[in-house]
């Protein structure tokens, strides 16, 4: 397993994301569980994105910047509420 903390200024929040397996992840705000997730596989290759989907067809687009630094992007599927451009969250230092 392996747990990493991430902060948005932008929204002011601490996202914990665990990645339990390659098929298994979890998105936490604190206590509060945003998604469970399985991570879809992407096409290209040179692509350092992870694309994780929950149960609801939300999509959850995580893009490495470098080893402190990701973009996140939150895409809820046609016809619900939840779509967000994407902003970046620093690792925590603790």
């Amino acid at each position: 397993m392996v747990t990493r903390d991430w902060y948005s200024k932008d929204w002011n929040v601490t996202y914990t994301i665990i990645k339990q397996d390659e098929n298994d992840w979890e998105i936490r705000d604190g206590e509060h569980p945003i998604a469970k997730c399985s991570q879809e596989y992407i096409d290209d290759k040179d692509s350092k994105e992870i694309l994780l989907i929950d149960k609801k067809g939300t999509e959850f687009h995580i893009t490495p910047i470098d080893k402190t630094h990701i973009k996140f992007q939150q895409v809820s599927k046609d016809g619900t509420l939840g779509s967000t451009d994407a902003v970046e969250f620093v690792k925590k230092q603790y």
